[in-house]
């Protein structure tokens, strides 16, 4: 029966979800209980810089992926046809 293991699958996604949440919440926002954590710096304006380029890559592949599908095919088509050619060589 397909609603089963779509309940299932629904129960842990959102049984992962909270648990992630948890982890995060514990791991980040707890309390500075070890003297050397204390002395940390936030980030500079270089390392904010290199974060905000990454970021707005990530939002860039999100909005319009086919930018960046178009970038990335060629060598892509490459690796399926090597990987059907060794697949034809080696067997199944």
């Amino acid at each position: 029966n397909p609603w089963i293991y779509t309940a299932f699958a629904t129960t842990g996604v959102i049984l992962a979800a909270v648990y992630l949440l948890w982890m995060f919440q514990r791991v980040f926002m707890g309390p500075l209980d070890k003297e050397e954590n204390k002395k940390l710096r936030d980030l500079n304006k270089g390392e904010l810089a290199i974060m905000l380029a990454f970021l707005l890559f990530i939002v860039w592949i999100g909005v319009a992926p086919s930018g960046f599908f178009n970038l990335t095919e060629p060598a892509v088509g490459k690796l399926v046809e090597l990987g059907s050619w060794v697949s034809t060589v080696a067997g199944p």
